[in-house]
């Protein structure tokens, strides 16, 4: 976080030489392109049943043992709906 901190400076910026290539159209290349990331919202009438829901993540790590590949990353993120609450 840069904002507030005194540690970003516009003339310092400006001289780079590519300091505006993002803000240019069409020179942006997107995260999910640059850096293969996908995502997905999961939606469901019924809830996880606890025990399934644990089963299911302990096999994906159960498949991350070394050897692995270290640029998969699983992250979640809000609600779970869960059958025994």
């Amino acid at each position: 976080h840069v904002l507030g901190t005194g540690l970003f400076s516009m003339s310092e910026a400006e001289k780079h030489e590519e300091w505006l290539r993002e803000a240019r159209i069409g020179e942006h290349t997107p995260e999910t392109e640059e850096y293969g990331i996908g995502s997905f919202t999961f939606r469901a009438i019924k809830p996880f049943y606890p025990h399934k829901l644990n089963e299911v993540l302990e096999a994906m790590l159960d498949k991350m043992q070394p050897p692995f590949d270290s640029s998969v990353i699983l992250r979640a993120k809000g609600f779970v709906w869960m059958a025994n609450c």
